[in-house]
């Protein structure tokens, strides 16, 4: 009994112990909340303060979802007829933005751009001149399931979920490739004008590609008399073995692209605000599916607007598919099912 009496009392010794610290847990995490829908606020008033136009916040760091705003921008639709800012985060997407010709863009921090997230969705039925143009923000909504259910692409989902508009392109891809020329790069030493090969492996939202894939694609396309580069940074980002890094500016990427003449790259942002050079291009995909859609169906360039020059591959791990991808560049061919 008393054995049974000491467990019991240890029992209600941990019983209370959890309690407080799921109480005190909670109070924590509700002072953290308001804490940062005050912040989120106070940004929000600070924006107002600047500008007296609606407020379109983008959350997130991604270059092709703003190239693909800016597509809307360009063709007018109806979100952008009254005065607005476009709240962004990072010094790339403020770059894409205004070469789409987006007016009054206002970059932020991304702790900024969390607050005021949170603020916007915590109070957007009150605040009728704040919206968050993305259509899977917070991951919570249902967005994400109708989407999938649907089989939609990334483009109709903005399309039907934030503009409620189609992507009514009317220009030609040579219009958008010249908005998209900051200046004239003339060829380096560097270059050899139509016989350059770069190479751009990382993304953000694509499973990356095993190195030794693009060691023996680099190798092989050095082998054919092409000039091989990678485009990345340098630090974080490691030029693929045998090859150097070609650093240029976001506003210069089409530009380059159309002299160097050839791109193979995993599928990212990037891929998007180069799809109008005229440069032949082999855009690779991993395997891997989301939920219903292939990923290559879901992000397919073949809806994005002023794309051309492309061949779209989905990675398979085989030895006959570097060729593949050789063969792929050199086709002729405005797109390629493989």
């Amino acid at each position: 009994m008393i054995f049974m009496r000491k467990i019991k009392e240890k029992l209600h010794q941990v019983k209370d112990y959890l309690y407080f610290q799921a109480r005190a847990h909670a109070i924590t995490t509700c002072l953290l909340e308001w804490r940062n829908l005050r912040q989120g606020k106070q940004i929000y008033e600070s924006l107002l303060k600047e500008t007296q136009k609606n407020i379109f916040v983008f959350p997130y760091n991604s270059l092709g979802d703003i190239y693909i705003i800016g597509l809307f921008h360009l063709c007018k639709c109806k979100k952008f007829s009254d005065p607005y800012c476009l709240v962004i985060t990072g010094g790339g997407c403020k770059a894409v933005a205004e070469m789409l010709r987006i007016d009054n863009v206002i970059n932020i921090t991304e702790r900024e751009m969390r607050r005021l997230s949170q603020f916007a969705i915590t109070f957007h039925e009150k605040l009728k001149n704040i919206e968050i143009l993305h259509f899977q923000y917070p991951h919570t909504s249902l967005s994400a399931g109708i989407s999938n259910f649907n089989r939609w692409h990334f483009v109709t989902c903005y399309e039907k979920l934030v503009f409620q508009e189609k992507l009514d392109w009317n220009y030609s891809p040579e219009y958008l490739n010249h908005i998209m020329i900051n200046t004239e790069i003339h060829p380096t030493e560097k270059i050899h004008k139509g016989n350059t090969v770069i190479l751009s492996p990382y993304a953000k939202s694509m499973p990356a590609l095993p190195l030794s894939f693009w060691k023996e694609l680099a190798y092989r396309l050095k082998e054919q008399g092409f000039l091989v580069f990678t485009n990345c940074d340098g630090n974080k980002e490691k030029p693929i073995e045998g090859t150097e890094v070609f650093l240029f500016s976001l506003k210069d990427a089409v530009s380059v692209l159309n002299q160097c003449g050839y791109f193979v790259g995993l599928r990212s942002g990037f891929c998007d605000i180069i799809s109008s050079s005229e440069c032949r291009k082999v855009i690779i995909y991993s395997p891997s599916s989301k939920e219903y859609l292939s990923v290559k169906k879901y992000y397919s360039l073949r809806k994005i607007p002023g794309a051309r020059n492309f061949i779209e591959l989905t990675y398979m791990a085989h030895p006959d598919y570097i060729q593949s991808v050789i063969d792929a560049l050199r086709l002729k061919e405005k797109s390629y099912e493989d």
